[in-house]
């Protein structure tokens, strides 16, 4: 749609489209203060608030927009970092890319029933918003919307919303098969239980969730998105179930007080050093990898998964070299022979591995000791 020509009335200045609508547009001058669009400039009705109008007008304390706008285009209200309220018209049907990111003073936000759409990044970085309403007509939600809200406590959907609703604050598809935001701050997530049913978790779902003491993943989940749990800086220990066939980039990053990671596959997850879900800078040789008998060389011989510091098989007392249920002399003397060099079994050399580096040495026969010496 082509411009023809711009008018400014009251300090509010517009763009007529050929099709005799208006739009605001930023003008000469920042706007600050307590603003009100009219519905109508010089005979032409106000039907957008174009794209960056009022893209870091840091003065701006209000807005008041009229029920005749029906867009606010990307970026339009971006930065605005002294705007505390905003009541988005009933008649809004499209919230743009980035439109009120980082619009750091909103304590709130209510998405109208009219509104079918919210661009990529709309709401991110609001990180004084505690509670997001949607209304029922929203059909398509964009990339990363309220990332960064850091303390956005919850968000509800309209029961009439066919395409999305919540859950105990988090949001959802209609489904229930992919969790897409989870508000860091809800007050019941020190230990998230993520429900059953779910098979997919959105990229950024539930990043920089710093008050997560326990998070426990369903049977079933197929996918983790890009940085998902990114910045869980709490949780100690983390089972991946076995139906999991894709972890994305930086997933885990930042979780510091990992631990312990139990993978329940036998085949180990395709992962690439380049695209980590523990990050680039996480020293994995300081974490335990427990992993299902038999699966010990599979993960041992593949990428990212090598890198742990030990590797455990799960289904035998750590120093039962012998497999007979107990840990004791006999274990110290077969593990002896071992590191002398005496054949033995792939499974009895596997047992062997005490310390779980991947080598069988005099370090395990060290630790044996120290699991005998300890009991």
């Amino acid at each position: 749609m082509g411009w023809c020509d711009t008018v400014t009335v009251n300090g509010i200045t517009c763009e007529i489209a050929a099709d005799g609508t208006a739009a605001v547009v930023l003008g000469d001058e920042f706007y600050r203060g307590d603003v009100v669009v009219p519905s109508s400039v010089d005979g032409h009705t106000v039907t957008a608030v174009g794209r960056a109008a009022f893209n870091g007008c840091h003065g701006l304390r209000s807005i008041t927009l009229p029920e005749t706008v029906t867009r606010i285009d990307d970026y339009a209200f971006s930065g605005c970092d002294s705007l505390t309220a905003v009541q988005i018209p009933s008649s809004v049907t499209r919230i743009g890319d980035h439109a009120f990111a980082r619009c750091t003073r909103l304590t709130s936000l209510v998405v109208p029933d009219a509104v079918e759409a919210l661009g990529d990044y709309a709401f991110f970085g609001c990180d004084k918003v505690t509670e997001v309403t949607i209304g029922k007509g929203l059909r398509q939600l964009g990339y990363r919307v309220f990332h960064n809200c850091k303390m956005l406590q919850s968000i509800v959907v309209d029961e009439e919303n066919p395409q999305f609703v919540s859950e105990q604050g988090d949001l959802y598809d209609a489904s229930m098969t992919t969790l897409l935001v989870a508000p860091r701050r809800h007050v019941n997530r020190r230990d998230f239980v993520i429900p059953d049913g779910v098979r997919y978790v959105a990229p950024y779902a539930y990043c920089n969730a710093s008050l997560t003491r326990t998070l426990t993943l369903p049977d079933g989940l197929l996918t983790i998105g890009e940085s998902a749990f990114a910045g869980a800086t709490t949780i100690t220990t983390l089972t991946l179930p076995a139906s999991l066939w894709s972890i994305g980039t930086e997933a885990l990053d930042g979780c510091t007080a990992l631990a312990q990671v139990h993978c329940l596959s036998q085949q180990p997850i395709a992962l690439s050093e380049f695209s980590s879900p523990f990050g680039y800078l996480t020293d994995l040789s300081r974490l335990t990898l427990y992993v299902p008998r038999g699966s010990l060389m599979a993960y041992r011989q593949s990428p990212v998964w090598q890198l742990f510091g030990s590797i455990v098989e799960e289904g035998f007392d750590r120093g039962d070299v012998n497999g007979d249920g107990e840990v004791g002399v006999a274990d110290v003397t077969l593990l002896v022979d071992i590191v002398m060099g005496n054949p033995a079994t792939d499974e009895t050399r596997n047992r062997a591995d005490v310390n779980g580096d991947g080598e069988v040495g005099v370090a395990d026969i060290t630790s044996l000791v120290a699991i005998l010496m300890n009991e």
